[in-house]
């Protein structure tokens, strides 16, 4: 038993003595001589318990016979603590600020009323003419309600809530009260009522801006016994909850969920299949079987959805699109129906972070933007650049920089706004961490931005978090290592008559950079052999060059063959795939080394066989620069 374990120990010993818990003395019971094993099925229980707990420990320790644990549900509960001093007081705001599992919630004796009873309540609930008149029923009757009666009075006041959130504040003891008597009585819950309260509070939460997720947790542990109770409309309504609070679900209860969509997904509610999908993608649920059954429907029903969701969508699209390896969903008609929604200077400032969601899904997903769609979102990005915060400002000027398919600069505006902002984060010190810098810098890099002084900035910032001996560290991966080594070229090339901050790293980031760089495929192979039979055996293969690679190279006369794969390009619904802005950053960096290039895309000969390429290099290559190089 280590030191933290010990004094976890002492604290929650300390806990029983005073509040005179039973049940957590069982529970401590097993440990209190310090010599017991971790493998003993109660160890965890204790120590999630006491990370709960955590520093609140000794406030509560002050409120003798205030609490007690629920070890069924693994829960706080605080009952009810009488009004006493400012201490007390300050104690209460604690715990509730606190990360503790703490539900203000009456200690009652539950005493269930006859039916007729319920139904005059329910009536009276449901007709109710304010969330006062419903809140003092609970308050005077609920330890007599049945489990019905407690589901109706909180869909009533989420519907109150739901038209006039300014009625009732975040602060309101009578909802805590209420959440706090849902989580004690979760056990006597059916999947069908599991679902419907979890569904509301979260409605409930969502206009007070608060998220309990503790609470959410409570009802998960509760739903893996019941499992086998929920049908897809349970499932449905329950997920969307729990991915919107991000609790972190069982694996057995994600698996169950999944299958149970997948086999009966043709009688998901219409309403629920965007939400459906939307919380599967946030909660981790990488399922191609799941998402090749929801996509047909989500798809049919694409143009009826309101234009946020429609980019929520295509977030969502992109990134299982891109993590899921076997996927082949036909997923460019959606990106066509937002290039076709038009203008979208109608967006609010208020939602100027789904401009950021937008463009990233095209970068992320690989897909080219429209040109029209392109320049509407830049102007608009442009004309709302103060609102972005400096974080998602960076991932903007990143998926503009990335979808870029010209090496023509056509967004000098949004780029001059954005280094300003960036000046001004510099100055006055504000959080931009070493990711952001990179992110920053290769941005300005791919857009070929024509001064050099913001890379000077942005490459001192830089420098503490490279090392100089390894080329490596905690904070860089190799791959951003690799960005910041184009980003020196880009320098170097570009104000030749000035020294890069990043010079003396510039050997470490070169390797850092060579170890990306792809193995030679099977067409660069190919290819290579075909110039051999058509008689120029003088070329090098995998020629390199101040770091970067030529495929094909006559280093003599300057001359290479530039093989473009799969991932140089963005795909595009209307046409065959373009050379997206990092195959253009390249070909302009041999360019400034004085390279001539032939360009070799991927789709033009991956199937031909060898006689084939052997005609396609003839037709590919001017016939004088063959002869040049035999």
């Amino acid at each position: 038993m280590d030191a933290e374990e010990k004094e976890l120990i002492e604290k929650l010993w300390l806990f029983v003595r005073k509040n005179g818990s039973e049940e957590l003395h069982v529970l401590l019971n097993p440990f209190k001589s310090g010599s017991f094993a971790e493998a003993n099925p109660k160890w965890n229980e204790l120590v999630g318990f006491g990370k709960r707990l955590g520093s609140a420990t000794n406030v509560l320790a002050r409120h003798q016979d205030l609490l007690r644990y629920n070890e069924k549900s693994r829960y706080l509960f605080a009952l009810d603590p009488p009004k006493s001093t400012q201490k007390r007081k300050k104690d209460e705001e604690y715990l509730r600020s606190s990360d503790v599992a703490i539900v203000n919630a009456k200690k009652m004796k539950l005493d269930i009323a006859p039916q007729e009873e319920q139904k005059r309540w329910t009536m009276m609930i449901r007709s109710s003419g304010s969330i006062d008149e419903i809140f003092d029923l609970f308050l005077k009757f609920g330890n007599k309600f049945e489990i019905n009666t407690l589901t109706n009075t909180l869909s009533s006041i989420k519907n109150f809530i739901k038209l006039r959130p300014e009625i009732i504040s975040k602060s309101d003891k009578r909802l805590y009260r209420l959440f706090g008597t849902i989580a004690a009585r979760a056990e006597e819950f059916n999947s069908v009522q599991l679902s419907v309260s979890a569904h509301a509070c979260m409605v409930i939460e969502k206009r007070l801006k608060t998220k309990s997720v503790q609470f959410y947790q409570v009802l998960t542990q509760v739903a893996l016994s019941k499992l086998e109770s929920f049908k897809i409309l349970h499932v449905s309504v329950f997920i969307i909850p729990l991915a919107w609070a991000q609790v972190q679900l069982p694996r057995i209860l994600l698996d169950i969920f999944t299958q149970t969509t997948i086999r009966n997904i043709r009688a998901v509610n219409v309403q629920y299949i965007y939400d459906m999908f939307h919380a599967f993608v946030q909660i981790g649920v990488r399922s191609s079987k799941l998402y090749t059954e929801l996509f047909p429907i989500l798809q049919d029903k694409f143009a009826s959805f309101p234009f946020e969701e429609k980019i929520d969508i295509v977030s969502d699209v992109a990134t299982i699109q891109k993590e899921i390896t076997d996927m082949e969903l036909n997923f460019l008609p959606l990106f066509a129906a937002i290039n076709s929604h038009g203008n979208i200077y109608c967006i609010p400032t208020s939602s100027h972070l789904y401009l950021t969601k937008l463009i990233w899904s095209f970068a992320y997903a690989k897909i080219q933007v429209p040109n029209k769609l392109y320049q509407s979102t830049l102007t608009t990005s442009t004309s709302k650049i103060q609102a972005f915060s400096i974080q998602h400002l960076i991932l903007t000027a990143w998926s503009f920089a990335t979808t870029l398919d010209s090496e023509k600069m056509t967004c000098e505006r949004f780029f001059k706004a954005f280094v300003h902002r960036l000046n001004e984060t510099l100055e006055y010190r504000q959080n931009l961490n070493e990711k952001d810098i990179v992110h920053a810098l290769w941005s300005l890099a791919l857009v070929g931005y024509p001064e050099s002084a913001i890379f000077d900035t942005l490459s001192h910032a830089l420098l503490p978090h490279i090392s100089s001996s390894s080329g490596s560290n905690d904070s860089l991966n190799r791959f951003e290592l690799s960005l910041i080594y184009l980003v020196y070229l880009h320098y170097r090339f570009t104000f030749s008559e000035k020294t890069c901050p990043l010079e003396k790293y510039a050997d470490n980031l070169r390797i850092a950079y060579l170890k990306v760089e792809p193995f030679p495929s099977k067409l660069q192979r190919d290819l290579s052999a075909s110039l051999e039979i058509l008689g120029t055996p003088s070329h090098s293969f995998d020629y390199i060059d101040h770091g970067l690679l030529l495929h094909i190279a006559f280093p003599k006369k300057r001359y290479a063959i530039i093989v473009h794969g799969p991932s140089h390009f963005h795909m595009y619904y209307k046409s065959e795939p373009r050379l997206n802005a990092t195959g253009h950053f390249k070909l302009r960096l041999l360019r400034h080394l004085g390279w001539a290039l032939t360009n070799v895309y991927y789709y033009e000969c991956e199937h031909k066989q060898p006689q084939d390429l052997q005609n396609f290099l003839q037709k590919k290559i001017p016939k004088a620069t063959l002869e040049n190089l035999s």
